[in-house]
């Protein structure tokens, strides 16, 4: 966690400090003569300083709860070792300074599914089903591999995931479905952040590494839970995230 957020700040620290030295200044005679230190042409990512990128991927997470004497990793159902699964897809934006450093977000949709026979036996729901938006705030560092061909991106920052709707459900259609904690009467230890149930919002610190060939990319992120779940009086819960797509970048 603190190797992540040290990578971080370092990698902040030198946007701010190019974006400040973006023109130097030469003194000749007592006459200042500004010098073009432009090293664009080193860091050409192949379509220019606005990059968008269409996105597709696998993603999962857990909530981990430190107990002290044990970590306890754990998914939506809270069987123990085992992880919520889905998928992930949206668009990704790029903004490039010079130097090979700028900043990237975007907005993605995520849907996570998972079934439980164990819990079927025992509250006869048997699948949970939960539609998520994800909005990543990074720095960026690109690294051209190969100029004009491949570029490698490592961003990091912080992660905002909201569940905008979640659902338990029964195959079998027996038994209406029990859907985002809010329907007319339901208790508020049903509802997300109520009971033993995890929060809406999840607030991660972040780091990416992306490969870039021509107009595709594939990349590789992991999201360390920052705000505590309480899932379990008197233990911190954190939710984290793996997540690994593909995308094809375009530009204007």
């Amino acid at each position: 966690m603190r190797n992540i957020c040290l990578v971080i700040f370092m990698m902040l620290c030198r946007c701010a400090d190019v974006s400040a030295q973006s023109d130097d200044v030469s003194y000749n005679g007592g006459q200042p003569i500004m010098l073009d230190t432009d090293e664009s042409d080193d860091y050409d990512i192949i379509l220019g300083k606005h990059n968008f990128t269409f996105v597709a991927g696998y993603v999962n997470k857990d909530w981990v709860t430190d107990m002290h004497w044990k970590t306890v990793h754990e998914n939506f159902w809270g069987e123990e070792g085992r992880r919520l699964h889905g998928a992930q897809l949206g668009i990704g934006y790029d903004l490039l300074f010079t130097h090979g450093l700028g900043l990237h977000s975007g907005l993605y949709y995520e849907y996570y599914y998972s079934q439980s026979a164990y819990v079927r036996n025992t509250m006869q729901y048997d699948h949970f089903t939960e539609s998520s938006l994800y909005i990543p705030f990074h720095a960026m560092f690109c690294v051209p591999v190969i100029r004009d061909v491949c570029y490698l991106k490592i961003t990091g920052g912080f992660g905002l995931n909201l569940a905008v709707y979640g659902e338990f459900a029964d195959d079998d259609g027996y038994y209406d479905s029990w859907g985002d904690y809010h329907q007319d009467g339901a208790h508020e230890s049903q509802r997300y952040g109520g009971g033993i149930w995890p929060k809406r919002l999840n607030v991660s610190s972040e780091l990416t590494v992306r490969l870039q060939i021509k107009h595709f990319e594939a990349g590789f992120t992991y999201s360390h839970g920052l705000n505590n779940h309480k899932l379990t009086e008197g233990f911190d819960t954190r939710q984290n995230k793996i997540s690994v797509n593909v995308g094809y970048i375009f530009g204007l």
